[in-house]
Order: structure tokens, then sequence, then C-alpha cells
């Protein structure tokens, strides 16, 4: 099928299909593909691809943990209950940009979720009081 012109659907086809067969040939050469953001109109569209070694965390997302280590050193690997799903985040990083919804979680599935740093503060505090006393009661 050729494409005639570009829109959401077939980007988003055209990148699954790319992030495919690139991992199938990376692969042979001990790597793995990140695809980031894309833009398109009518006759072109951009893909920016991140090409990781395997085993190894892109530089993105370093530079983010760093950032989370020097804004917020007090939410380095906590963690909190979502209050929409019930499943526990880990606090991963910081994204300065995102003025609103700096902070970046993530849950045991690889999914992220952005949050503002009060939000996080609180969910975090509760998180910590509710295993105290579950834990306290452990020990007796």
């Amino acid at each position: 099928m050729a494409i005639k012109s570009f829109n959401k659907e077939t980007c988003a086809k055209l990148r699954l299909q790319v992030e495919q067969e690139l991992q199938i040939l990376l692969k042979k050469h001990g790597l793995t593909v990140i695809p980031r953001n894309g833009k398109y109109s009518d006759s072109t569209y951009t893909l920016t691809l991140d090409f990781v070694v395997e085993g190894k965390t892109a530089f993105r997302d370093v530079k983010s943990e760093k950032a989370l280590a020097y804004h917020a050193p007090d939410l380095v690997g906590k963690k909190y209950t979502s209050l929409k799903t019930g499943e526990v985040l880990s606090v991963i990083a910081y994204e300065s940009r995102k003025s609103k919804f700096p902070v970046i979680s993530q849950d045991a599935e690889g999914k992220k979720f952005k949050a503002s740093f009060a939000a996080v503060r609180h969910w975090v505090a509760a998180y910590d009081a509710a295993n105290t006393k579950s834990s306290k009661k452990k020990v007796k």
C-alpha cells in the first residue's frame, strides 16, 4: 500500500512498522531503538529515533534522572500508589521544560505518568505513612 499523504493514522502505522523492522536489524548489533516525537505535514513525516546500547539507559533519560536528583532529592527512588488504578508507581525523572507537570513516574509495565511536585510529594508521604503503619503491625 503506497502512502499518498501523511495523517495521524498513517504516521502511527508507519512508526510502529519502522520500530519493529529496526528492532530486528539492531538486535544483531546489540542495540535497541527508542522512537521519540514525530511531526508531519501532507507530504513529509519526521520521526526522531534514539539508538541505545542494549542494557544501557538513553542519554535523555539519564539527564532527566540527574535533574530529579538536583531539583527534588527527596523524591529520588520514592514510590506511591496511583489514585486511579491503585498501582504502585516509581518516581523516575524530572523534566524542566514541563512547568505544570515536571515529575515523571513509571508503573511496573513501563507506562509513564506526569504529575506536579506538590501532588507527588503528597502521594509519596501518604504511601510512606501507610507502609510504615503496616510494617509496625507486622513487627508486633
